[in-house]
């Protein structure tokens, strides 16, 4: 489907092959992209951005035969009270230089809107770019902030306090999620009222090398999975990306913290930084330990589309049961 708009460019579903122009408008468009830093060419990087899902949707302006502008996105399912809802947000929205300031990227947004009903809903940080804050009052459906403010949670490595004695189960590192992730995180979610899907078809393509640097530790006990922790890493700080154990084992949430911190102490990163909701039951293990918010919110939002804004409405419940991380975001 193509639609001409009123800048005098055509709008459309993107194609495969249009994989090296969207790459060429990413590379123009920002300073540096990808922002993450990856081992991989940046259009393997790309392509694995582009399949975040089966049904995920991606949009390209063309103008003169030439791909100038592009919005992508990245799908996810979430666990929305019972109900499993599909949800998207919008990443890696781009104009050729040469093109900017024409009303493409407004244009493409407006023919957009007439897809994204395919989704439950829109999920995601807030950008704080000034270009999508301008474009914010001119979007359709009003956008509504989580209610469970995320915050930035920082480590520097010191004061750790002494660990507990010895115990039944092991930490392990991993390269993949295996078979058994599936029935742990139908135990592990159930806390809570908002999470991500994080079966083992999401984590093995959310921590897929092509995505950025990642360290995977599992918890185990007889061949069952009680928890895992996700480092990520830049050149200058380590991450928690993801972190989720059983429901009551703060002993595994706690060992496995207290692992990614001695970890992090043998190398030269500054700090160790997590996102966590202000209200969730593992707060009180990462205060524990050392962990200390820093002066950043981040803004989680949503946007009701299929699922409708009455059926959405106890998600502005300041003490929401909610999963949230970096692993979030893209």
């Amino acid at each position: 489907m193509t639609a001409r708009t009123g800048s005098g460019m055509t709008a459309r579903l993107s194609r495969d092959d249009d994989e090296e122009a969207i790459l060429r408008v990413l590379a123009a468009a920002f300073e540096r992209w990808p922002a993450a830093d990856i081992t991989v060419a940046p259009i393997d990087h790309l392509r694995w951005k582009l399949r975040s899902h089966e049904r995920v949707l991606h949009f390209v302006g063309v103008i003169d035969g030439r791909v100038a502008a592009t919005r992508l996105h990245v799908v996810q399912r979430i666990k929305v009270g019972g109900r499993i809802l599909l949800s998207q947000y919008g990443v890696d929205n781009a104009v050729l230089p040469q093109y900017q300031g024409l009303g493409l990227m407004a244009a493409l947004r407006d023919f957009g809107w007439d897809h994204l009903g395919t989704y439950d809903m829109a999920y995601f940080v807030e950008s704080d770019h000034p270009r999508m804050l301008a474009l914010a009052p001119k979007v359709p459906v009003p956008l509504e902030r989580i209610g469970n403010p995320v915050e930035v949670l920082s480590h520097d490595g010191s004061g750790l306090p002494p660990g507990r004695g010895s115990r039944s189960w092991q930490i392990e590192s991993a390269q993949r999620f295996d078979e058994r992730t599936d029935a742990f995180w139908h135990e592990a979610s159930r806390p809570f009222d908002f999470i991500v899907v994080r079966d083992r078809t999401f984590l093995n393509h959310r921590f897929d090398r092509r995505g950025g640097t990642f360290e995977i530790r599992l918890a185990t006990e007889d061949g069952r999975m009680l928890g895992y922790l996700v480092m990520s890493r830049t050149s200058k700080r380590r991450y928690i990306a993801d972190l989720l154990v059983l429901p009551g084992r703060l002993d595994v949430l706690e060992a496995l913290v207290r692992d990614a911190l001695v970890g992090f102490r043998a190398t030269s990163a500054k700090s160790v930084r997590c996102w966590l909701p202000r209200h969730h039951p593992y707060r009180d293990v990462l205060e524990r330990l050392g962990f200390r918010p820093r002066k950043h919110e981040v803004a989680f939002a949503f946007e009701p589309y299929r699922a409708t804004s009455d059926e959405l409405r106890f998600l502005h419940n300041p003490r929401l049961a909610i999963h949230a991380s970096i692993s979030d975001s893209d």
